[in-house]
């Protein structure tokens, strides 16, 4: 049976930013080659199950692996990115807090991320969950999404201004 993305976001249990913290460490594990591993055809389910357990059980909560083995079961680990937004969704309508990105064209140290959504949590009046994420395009600065607002404060967008 096929589950959509919203489906299997309102499953997940714990409906808090814990449990979103644990999709952003999995989707972040899954980029870095776990994916690869897990898809490989040759691999039973229980070895799959097995190989992303020992990756991600110290990172992420018991029922948050659970899910995961159903995902692999389920074969829709593929589908985790969007089960994560729409995960976003369901917690910022229940006000719980906010999700947002910020674009650098380096990696951001976890104390600065911390940092940086601490300071959010002040402007938005709900705690804020930043996803880091790397381009190489931006050259310096950094481009920072949160709801429908766009800080771009990219080295690219200070040339425009110059033009």
């Amino acid at each position: 049976m096929s589950f959509s993305a919203k489906q299997l976001a309102l499953a997940l249990p714990n409906q808090d930013q814990g449990t979103l913290t644990d999709l952003f460490v999995v989707e972040i594990a899954l980029a870095r080659g776990l994916k690869g591993l897990i898809s490989n055809p040759k691999l039973t389910f229980d070895e799959k199950k097995k190989l992303a357990s020992d990756v991600l059980n110290s990172f992420v909560s018991p029922k948050t692996m659970q899910f995961i083995d159903f995902l692999i079961q389920e074969q829709s680990l593929a589908k985790l990115s969007k089960i994560t937004r729409e995960y976003q969704k369901i917690l910022e309508k229940k006000n719980l807090g906010l999700s947002g990105e910020i674009i650098t064209a380096n990696p951001i140290a976890d104390e600065e991320l911390k940092n940086i959504e601490q300071k959010l949590s002040v402007i938005f009046k709900l705690p804020v969950i930043i996803q880091a994420k790397v381009d190489s395009n931006i050259i310096g600065g950094a481009i920072l999404k949160v709801q429908d607002k766009t800080i771009d404060n990219s080295f690219r967008a200070k040339l425009k201004t110059l033009r």
